[in-house]
């Protein structure tokens, strides 16, 4: 069984509770970018382009560990 460990904009973190003691082999990490979360209050364009790169390089950290993110 697969277990779905969705992963948001504010929680880029390796010590990420929900990733703890988990097994990389049967887990897929979940990170989306939603349109309604950069539009539901006012944000520089700036602060949401750092913050799509950081969850795009934390990604990437991630399978670099040897998790599965989709």
């Amino acid at each position: 069984m697969t277990t779905l460990i969705p992963v948001l904009g504010d929680q880029l973190s390796h010590a990420l509770s929900s990733l703890a003691g988990q097994d990389k082999k049967t887990c897929v990490v979940l990170m989306a970018e939603l349109d309604e979360e950069t539009t539901y209050v006012p944000h520089h364009k700036s602060k949401m382009a750092f913050i799509l790169s950081a969850m795009r390089h934390h990604a990437n950290d991630l399978r670099s560990a040897g998790w599965t993110v989709d």
